[in-house]
């Protein structure tokens, strides 16, 4: 009961705070969509950053577990799940509710701000699985001779990261999001042309 009810406050918070944004939704709102008393809230919750903590985290372990099955290492199907992660990864991050709206006011936002450290937390564990397995991509390139043995794995995630970071920053800040997101396509379809990887 009490998971259903936490669970309810949470959907209620990722609507609230999609439409109204952070500043202008308050704990009364999530309250009145969730249909529960203000205080059921503060029984789970300690405020609205905690809500939105909470509501920002599950659409992440959302993302993220859409994401998984393009993350498969064996070397059969590296190649094919790396591209097509990439491009899932991007139309994940276009339908996200919180992650979409927000991204973008974070970064125009004093990086110390409540809501770039609720931002950082919420992202750790996305960036983990994905880092861990760009360097398995790095791992696997070098194998194959594309990538020098110079390249180490862990700058290699480290930077691929940061490049999807600003791609994405790129796509949701554009005016014209189709032509953004086809020619992040078409860049991944280069990037990850099957030829650069051959034995």
């Amino acid at each position: 009961m009490s998971k259903d009810v936490r669970k309810k406050i949470i959907e209620a918070a990722t609507k609230a705070f999609s439409v109204y944004g952070y500043e202008k939704t308050t704990v009364e709102d999530i309250a009145r969509l969730a249909d529960k008393a203000k205080t059921s809230v503060y029984y789970y919750f300690d405020g609205k950053a905690g809500i939105f903590a909470a509501a920002l985290e599950e659409e992440l372990r959302t993302m993220n577990a859409a994401l998984e099955e393009y993350r498969s290492t064996a070397p059969e199907h590296i190649i094919r799940n790396f591209r097509e992660y990439l491009k899932r990864r991007m139309e994940v991050v276009l339908e996200s509710r919180l992650y979409r709206k927000f991204l973008p006011e974070m970064f125009r936002r004093d990086n110390e701000s409540e809501l770039s450290g609720i931002f950082i937390k919420a992202r750790r564990s996305f960036d983990l699985d994905e880092r861990q397995f760009f360097s398995a991509i790095c791992f696997y390139a070098r194998a194959a001779g594309a990538l020098d043995s110079k390249a180490r794995p862990e700058i290699f995630a480290e930077m691929l990261g940061m490049v999807l970071n600003g791609a994405e920053m790129q796509i949701l800040l554009s005016d014209d999001k189709a032509a953004s997101m086809a020619t992040y396509e078409e860049m991944v379809d280069f990037i990850t042309n099957t030829n650069n990887f051959s034995l």
